[in-house]
Order: C-alpha cells, then sequence, then structure tokens
C-alpha cells in the first residue's frame, strides 16, 4: 500500500460514515435472518419438568423469601427470566432485538460522523 502512496495514486478508502453505514446495514439484515433461521428451526423452551416444579413451588419461595427475603425473590426470577431469553424461540426475539440495536447505534454513528463530514469538507471548500 505504501508503494501506491509514494507513485501518486490515490488510496480508495470509503470515508467512515459510509463504512458505518454499511456496517448498521450487514449487522441488521445478518441478525434478522439469523433471528428468522433460530425462530423456524427451534422450539419453544420451557425448562425441565423438575427444574419448573421446584423452582415454582409455594414452599421454595417461602424458604427463599425467609432466607433472603424479597430481594433474593426478585433475583431469582430476574435470573430465571433471562436465563429463558437464551433458549428456544426467545433466543430468535432476543438475537432480533439486539441486532435491531447495534445496527441503530451504526446508523447512528454514519449520521453523525456524516455531518461531522459534511462541515469539514464545506471548510475545506471556503477556507
Amino acid at each position: 500500500m505504501g508503494e501506491l502512496k509514494k507513485q501518486g495514486m490515490p488510496e480508495k478508502r470509503f470515508p467512515l460514515h459510509v463504512r458505518f453505514y454499511l456496517a448498521g446495514i450487514i449487522v441488521l439484515i445478518a441478525g434478522l435472518a439469523s433471528a428468522a433461521l433460530i425462530f423456524i428451526s427451534t422450539a419453544d423452551y420451557t425448562g425441565g419438568e423438575l427444574e419448573y416444579e421446584i423452582t415454582h413451588s409455594k414452599s421454595y419461595e417461602f424458604q427463599l423469601e425467609r432466607i433472603g427475603g424479597k430481594s433474593a425473590v426478585l433475583g431469582v426470577e430476574l435470573t430465571q427470566w433471562l436465563v429463558s431469553l437464551w433458549h428456544g424461540k426467545r433466543l430468535a426475539f432476543s438475537v432480533a432485538f439486539l441486532s435491531i440495536g447495534f445496527a441503530m447505534i451504526c446508523f447512528w454513528l454514519a449520521d453523525y460522523y456524516s455531518s461531522k463530514y459534511q462541515r469539514d469538507n464545506t471548510e475545506d471548500s471556503t477556507g
């Protein structure tokens, strides 16, 4: 690459905002396609029957609240909910949501650097 610059040939690189925009499109397409494949190919995750019976019984919740208080019960429920997001059809929704979020961040960065790039180009042409 260094020889091309020395010979006077310009290096062909996209501006930063274009690269962020392309990255956002790639992340969005790949993420939604993956989510669709996961959704089609998996069944709902219900967890183990024994695990569900143990952790959702009244005596278990009573003992957990007695030992750790309401915060322990809420912590266990939150943990079980987070674990359930990474199995079955819920995994497809998690992947879709995360890919949309990352794509939105890429598009926001592309917009930010686009306005900065345009400002810099107008200053160079006037100055």
